[in-house]
């Protein structure tokens, strides 16, 4: 007699057969790797021979008895090869077949050798009986007659199986090569190698895990994706066959929900494929809420079609289903907008970070050949200064008079562009960061601008403008790196007299409470007022007119000298009436 089972049964294992069909299709046509391929059709090969004959042993069991224990220790015997394959899937996908050449052999022969003892001993499957699988109320003795199967307690099933209880003469129980069957519900007998078997089982089961976690550390974004499908799938798979293939039968004798333990291995290979195949992938909370919107459809439309007789209730939960899926995939359509947009966004921003990138490169080569270029030049103007210090000290016999004023100038202009070339070189280190200013107590403030003065005078001169120095009071000393803060009051003077074409500059240095400040005081073309607020905060900051009178100038000077009175905790800026009215630059400094 063949057994009658579930509608719905018979329907399952008909839609995996055509789903497995068509991933093994599909990822063979869709992939270039085909040795990976090969080993996907494997693996679903393996899973159709697993679910299939599972079914088949519990469709015919009862009136082939023998023919149920065979068709059962065959779907046993390719459990094994199903978690190899999923090991070499997992091997061959992330490309480490040489990595683990050893470990792959031991599975290989661990699986083979497991595989041919469940199929050709009673080690693993010893036998099966058809017979209660989930028992109701418990009856402490021997089997009533009068009670339906299915309320039998399971101690008493399991000692009938073995042997230790008796039934009433008057209890049919047909007896065929060890294989007993009491009712529908197919119920396996396992034999003393079931513990070695599940051991090796679970070994197959946490190598691919670990070797898959050892690997998402290690992975750009878009394959950290792929294996989280994977780990989704295999933890499925475990999650579903640990509860109904291990935990159930063995340890609370339920048998008749193995199938769904079975049948969740489409689950595993379904999400597989799509990983593989897939060139871009969503994100792993698309799939599980695709899922948990598709089980409970799925349960949904069993209640209405299987176990609902009533037509108007069956209709009333039609539309509720309809109206479910409804907000089901909207839900999921949301979740797919805003994994999209994330990713975007997450696009963008490595876009954005390979842009900086590439900008800093270049910033990096253009301050590399700018600082080269600056210290040749420095290299050649010190050459320059020093011939023309030779020549001025008579090193080349006295100097005639006509040359002295062209020399001179030679030798200012010269100067000048050191210290350009020295602003430069601080430029480009401050804005690196790489700018240091090393702080030294008791320096003498009112010594360093005598000594510019000095530098200064033969341009003073050379423009008949009058250079006024005034010093209010005993000045104390400061803290200061004196080379670079002498750069910084260098630039102020040297721009005032640079942009004053008549009159004069005015110097007044005071103390004022902790502080002193100098004052640079000039009546040149001015500034408006708000060119004045970011004269020292802006790089290349400079008017019209000041082009007009330096059209060579390029503004790095003020730069450079507001960041080295920034950097000395002193304050610096610049006040103007208008055009044509003068400038006054402002610095202050603490006192020592």
């Amino acid at each position: 007699m063949i057994i009658e089972l579930p509608i719905y049964n018979r329907i399952i294992i008909a839609l995996i057969d055509l789903i497995g069909i068509w991933l093994a299709i599909s990822v063979y046509k869709g992939i270039a790797k085909k040795s990976l391929a090969r080993i996907f059709l494997y693996s679903i090969g393996t899973m159709l021979v697993w679910v299939n004959f599972a079914f088949f042993a519990r469709l015919v069991g009862q009136a082939r008895p023998d023919l149920g224990l065979m068709s059962l220790k065959i779907a046993w015997f390719a459990t094994p090869f199903l978690f190899v394959f999923l090991h070499m899937l997992v091997i061959s996908y992330l490309d480490k077949e040489k990595q683990y050449k050893f470990l792959n052999n031991l599975i290989l022969f661990l699986g083979l050798g497991v595989s041919l003892t469940t199929l050709l001993t009673g080690l693993i499957v010893n036998a099966t009986a058809f017979g209660t699988s989930h028992i109701g109320d418990a009856i402490e003795t021997g089997f009533d007659t009068n009670t339906d199967p299915t309320t039998l307690q399971k101690e008493n099933l399991f000692a009938f199986l073995n042997g230790t209880l008796a039934l009433p003469t008057d209890y049919n129980v047909n007896t065929i090569n060890d294989i007993e069957f009491i009712g529908s519900d197919l119920t396996i007998i396992y034999g003393a190698g079931m513990w070695v078997f599940l051991g090796v089982i679970a070994f197959f089961m946490v190598v691919p895990l670990y070797i898959l976690i050892k690997a998402y550390f290690n992975a750009d974004p878009a394959r950290k994706t792929k294996i989280e499908y994977l780990l989704t799938g295999i933890l499925i798979f475990y999650i579903a066959n640990a509860i109904f293939n291990i935990s159930y039968p063995i340890f609370f004798g339920v048998f008749d929900l193995y199938w769904l333990g079975d049948y969740s291995s489409i689950i595993l290979l379904g999400i597989i494929a799509y990983a593989i195949v897939a060139r871009e992938l969503f994100g792993i909370k698309v799939i599980l809420t695709a899922l948990l919107v598709s089980l409970i459809a799925i349960l949904l439309g069993f209640d209405i079609f299987v176990f609902t007789p009533q037509l108007s209730i069956k209709i009333y939960k039609g539309v509720a289903l309809i109206v479910f899926l409804y907000f089901g995939f909207s839900l999921i359509k949301s979740v797919i907008k805003e994994i999209i947009y994330r990713e975007r966004l997450a696009k963008l921003y490595a876009l954005e970070k390979k842009a900086r990138a590439e900008v800093e490169k270049i910033g990096e080569a253009k301050t590399q050949f700018a600082r080269a270029t600056q210290h040749d030049i420095k290299n050649h103007l010190t050459s320059m200064i020093g011939f023309l210090e030779f020549i001025f000290d008579g090193t080349y016999g006295k100097v005639p008079v006509k040359l002295k004023d062209p020399l001179m100038k030679s030798q200012v202009s010269a100067k000048r562009l050191m210290r350009m070339a020295d602003s430069l070189l601080d430029f480009s280190k401050f804005q690196t960061g790489k700018g240091t200013v090393i702080l030294e107590t008791n320096i003498d403030f009112d010594k360093i601008v005598r000594e510019i003065l000095e530098e200064v005078d033969f341009e003073i001169k050379d423009k008949d403008l009058y250079l006024k120095y005034e010093k209010e009071g005993e000045i104390p000393n400061i803290k200061a790196d004196s080379e670079k803060l002498k750069v910084a009051l260098f630039n102020i003077i040297d721009n005032a007299i640079k942009y004053t074409n008549k009159g004069g500059i005015t110097l007044i240095l005071s103390k004022n409470k902790r502080s002193i400040r100098l004052e640079v005081r000039d009546t040149g073309i001015g500034l408006e007022p708000e060119k004045a607020k970011q004269l020292f905060s802006s790089v290349f900051l400079r008017g019209k007119e000041a082009q007009k009178i330096h059209g060579s100038g390029k503004g790095v000077g003020m730069y450079v000298t507001g960041y080295i009175i920034k950097v000395h905790g002193g304050k610096i800026w610049a006040e103007s009436k208008g055009k044509n009215k003068g400038t006054s630059f402002f610095i202050e400094l603490l006192a020592s």
